[in-house]
């Protein structure tokens, strides 16, 4: 009866609201080279347009564009933000987790890694002037404060929710990379209080992980990364002409944070501690007479790599120029229910969204990391290790300096895992990264990837989404703690009932030899039960009724095969109370301490392929930059 009533008010709301899911549905055939696709059953359901709300005294539409799996309903629901601010999330739908890429002739084709095949995903334009998110107003207002951006978000989300009342039911998760770092812990904290002021738990927003990649999450600390993490990786000599600059840079910079620790005056960021990765670009440029223009600077998103100067990396990856040319395919805005007449032509990121975004009022999202945890929702920082703008070293500095649940930072129970990938292909079991966990909070590095770690490795990265809904198999190894995931969960699956299959075999040996360690899987444990020593028929009947379970079991999973997750406690259990940690996590030994170094680990063939070199892209309609631009 209560469902009822909350579709009946929603459907009231709708028809007020004017548009449906089905007004927002996308036709396949009108995607420029999907039509090229014979399996129809890989072709992802879509929808996409403009979701409009009320601004302070403005309309306001944030464009969307969601992904379901054509075949299978998913009870999870993920919304990813690029970062900038003012990067647009069709870089995260066409050149990261989405279902597609686009080729250079402007058409897509699919992405095998895609996270639409384990979640339906929805990539939201904001905040205002972002990609294609617009407003009324004459003259272009932009959020000036991350408060007005969470605001205008949960705005966003009531709309949503009105055209897409079935999405209501199911766990959320919020995701993203760069300076998303900042929007998700906001959002979530919005979503946490708008909980709060409800009643009626089926209307609340049921928030369950936030996952953040290569997030900006606490700018002092992490711009202090970046002259010691420079130095580990062999990007600067300490005796560089200029390292006594970089160093006075840094210490200029720790000064003006140690300044304000009290909490006078403090900022949302120091120009003392941005100025260090300026001059760091500066200090390590190629100025021998030999070097090529787009072999000069370090590309700040995987220092692997190098760029002009001063791009560093702005124009980057080199898909990027295919976007535009994608969105400017006759037909494509339409078919995305977009005014093409109306619209601006796209482009990857807006300056004047980065330039008026300020956060006078706001203080970074690191201070609200320690509510979100004890709140019982998950928290998964993923990065890729070859990243600097980024980097591995200033995300874990932050979390050192976390307090929450009544420690500081990782505890001595800290959890750590050797992570492997299965390839699908050939079968390889391909070292992908190291996870460590404590409490609900996970890190994640992954291997030879960049700030955006899904370009580089789309299978892999899907892993990352796999880990947290415990997509993955644990083993335990002379003490050491492996996960493997895999591009398709049915291998896992037939590994795991291999597994179980001999366990069951070792038992039955054991059991003819020794009748007080009878049991399996589906049965009591009978070891010390008289009954069992004593009664033969209770031995027949007790077999029997193993071999129909046994039966019943298998064919449950080649029925619900897709489904079953192989997990190594219930899932169910989550979030039970404030202090659960993730459920693969549970009930595990502490690991051994991993070597970052990704030469280490099990000794299984690889199949990795080293990235080429870098080599830069024509900057056509490439003026505006790329993430985190205002070095």
């Amino acid at each position: 009866m209560l469902w009822y009533c909350v579709g009946w008010l929603a459907s009231i709301v709708v028809l007020v609201h004017g548009f449906t899911a089905s007004d927002y549905y996308v036709s396949p055939e009108l995607i420029p080279g999907l039509s090229a696709i014979d399996n129809e059953d890989v072709v992802p359901e879509m929808y996409a347009g403009h979701i409009a709300f009320d601004g302070d005294d403005e309309i306001i539409k944030y464009f969307f564009w969601k992904f379901c799996h054509p075949k299978q309903y998913s009870d999870t629901l993920v919304f990813w933000f690029n970062g900038g601010p003012g990067c647009s999330s069709m870089d995260g739908a066409l050149l990261e987790t989405g279902p597609f890429r686009i080729n250079s002739d402007g058409k897509a084709y699919l992405n095998p890694g895609s996270w639409h095949t384990r979640a339906d995903i929805v990539y939201v334009d904001q905040p205002v002037g972002t990609g294609f998110s617009t407003s009324s107003s004459e003259t272009p207002r932009y959020d000036n404060d991350l408060a007005m951006v969470t605001d205008h978000f949960m705005r966003f989300l009531d709309s949503y929710f009105q055209s897409f009342p079935d999405d209501l039911a199911k766990d959320i998760i919020l995701a993203g990379e760069s300076y998303a770092g900042q929007y998700l812990p906001f959002f979530a904290d919005a979503i946490m209080k708008h909980n709060a002021d409800l009643e009626d738990k089926y209307i609340k927003y049921d928030l369950k992980a936030v996952l953040i990649g290569n997030g900006w999450v606490d700018p002092n600390v992490q711009s202090l990364s970046y002259l010691p993490f420079a130095v580990e990786k062999g990007l600067i000599e300490k005796t560089n002409p200029h390292f006594s600059e970089l160093l006075r840079a840094h210490e200029e910079c720790q000064n003006v944070i140690n300044g304000h620790l009290d909490g006078s005056d403090q900022k949302f960021a120091y120009e003392e501690c941005e100025q260090i990765i300026t001059l760091l670009l500066k200090f390590t440029r190629d100025t021998s007479t030999d070097a090529a223009d787009d072999e000069v600077c370090l590309n700040v998103y995987d220092y692997t790599l190098r760029d002009s100067y001063p791009s560093c990396g702005m124009n980057w990856p080199i898909e990027l120029p295919n976007i535009p040319k994608f969105f400017s395919t006759p037909g494509v805005m339409e078919a995305l229910h977009l005014d093409a007449e109306t619209l601006p032509r796209w482009h990857e990121c807006d300056t004047e969204v980065l330039q008026a975004l300020k956060n006078l009022r706001s203080k970074p999202s690191v201070d609200l990391l320690p509510s979100i945890l004890e709140s019982g929702v998950d928290i998964l920082l993923f990065n890729g290790d070859h990243d600097l703008i980024c980097n591995n070293k200033g995300v874990l500095d932050y979390v050192d300096n976390l307090n929450w649940g009544g420690q500081k930072g990782w505890s001595d129970k800290k959890q750590i895992y050797q992570w492997y990938h299965l390839n699908s292909e050939s079968y390889a079991e391909e070292p992908a990264g190291y996870v460590e966990h404590d409490r609900n909070l996970t890190f994640i590095s992954i291997y030879n990837a960049s700030h955006m770690v899904a370009n580089d490795h789309s299978l892999v990265s899907r892993g990352v989404l796999d880990i947290y809904m415990n997509n993955v198999l644990l083993e335990v190894i002379e003490g050491e703690n492996f996960l493997l995931s895999a591009d398709d969960l049915d291998i896992l699956d037939e590994d795991e009932d291999d597994k179980k299959d001999s366990k069951e075999n070792d038992e039955t040996t054991d059991n003819e030899t020794d009748n007080e360690n009878y049991g399996d899987d589906s049965t009591p444990d009978l070891e010390n039960n008289k009954l069992f020593k004593k009664s033969k028929n209770f031995i027949v009947t007790i077999m029997s009724l193993s071999l129909f379970g046994a039966i019943c079991y298998y064919l449950y999973l080649k029925r619900f095969k897709r489904t079953r997750r192989a997990i190594l406690v219930d899932r169910t259990n989550r979030h039970d109370n404030q202090n659960k940690t993730v459920s693969w996590a549970d009930d595990l030994e502490t690991g051994t301490e991993l070597d970052p170094d990704q030469t280490q680990g099990r000794k299984f063939q690889t199949g990795g392929k080293k990235k080429n070199s870098y080599t830069r892209v024509p900057n056509t309609d490439l003026d505006e930059s790329f993430e985190l631009d205002d070095f």
